[in-house]
């Protein structure tokens, strides 16, 4: 009887399995046996199945993320093909440009104006620019303390690939920012206060997913990139918008 199974063929291209249940490694999620007959992988430390979220609709695992369970974030990070985490990560940084560019004209106009007048304007794409730039910032920062982590323990070794992924995908709660312009709230205070919420714990998820140390620890190094992120705004923004705003 021949059998397949899901195991990983390029390890130089594509990361390992992982249970989602003790982030051990596993070697496959399923196999088949013949044309129809198909077994679950159990892990080999914990018992459980190695990844439930295989036979699980998009939808639910999207729920589980949002709800930051660690499952949920190894099954995206680790057992599947996902790669929108650039697109999402561009649809952010629009939302976060609107934001910011929504706040400054409030202070010289009636605010009568609507998306799509800043979507034609120049300088909202500047302040995409700027947004961009404020978030890489924000990744450097966490990536930089997550390398010197594992340079002074024994923390698991990440690529900083894997890193990038996992702290865009968390940047989803940015999207929050589409229901409020559509309700006219894109300037109250408690959805920023929500969604800043929302990015930071998810950010802490994905850390302590990747890296498997305590909350505090991994909180630590999210809060070193809030940090540079600040840092940038008050020193390199200012002027960055000096240079980009100026007609």
């Amino acid at each position: 009887m021949s059998t397949t199974t899901g195991k990983v063929t390029d390890t130089e291209n594509m990361p390992d399995y992982v249970c989602i249940e003790c982030g051990r490694d596993s070697n496959e999620l399923y196999r088949y046996f013949g044309d129809s007959v198909l077994k679950i992988t159990h892990c080999e430390y914990c018992g459980k199945v190695v990844d439930k979220y295989i036979e699980f609709d998009p939808v639910i695992i999207l729920l589980d993320g949002v709800l930051l369970k660690a499952q949920a974030y190894r099954h995206i990070l680790y057992n599947s093909k996902v790669s929108v985490h650039w697109k999402l990560c561009v649809l952010c940084m629009l939302c976060e440009a609107y934001i910011k560019w929504s706040h400054l004209k409030s202070q010289n106009a009636d605010g009568t104006k609507d998306f799509l007048y800043y979507a034609l304007e120049w300088d909202y794409y500047a302040m995409f620019l700027i947004a961009s730039v404020e978030f890489a910032s924000f990744m450097f920062g966490v990536i930089a303390a997550c390398q010197i982590l594992q340079k002074i323990s024994s923390t698991p070794t990440q690529s900083i690939s894997l890193q990038v992924r996992a702290l865009m995908l968390s940047s989803s709660g940015k999207l929050l920012v589409i229901p409020a312009v559509i309700w006219g709230q894109s300037g109250s205070l408690l959805l920023l206060w929500l969604t800043s919420l929302f990015v930071f714990t998810s950010s802490v998820q994905s850390v302590k997913v990747l890296f498997q140390r305590h909350t505090a620890v991994c909180c630590i190094l999210v809060l070193c990139g809030y940090i540079v992120q600040i840092l940038v705004q008050k020193f390199l923004t200012p002027g960055l918008e000096l240079t980009l705003l100026t007609r």
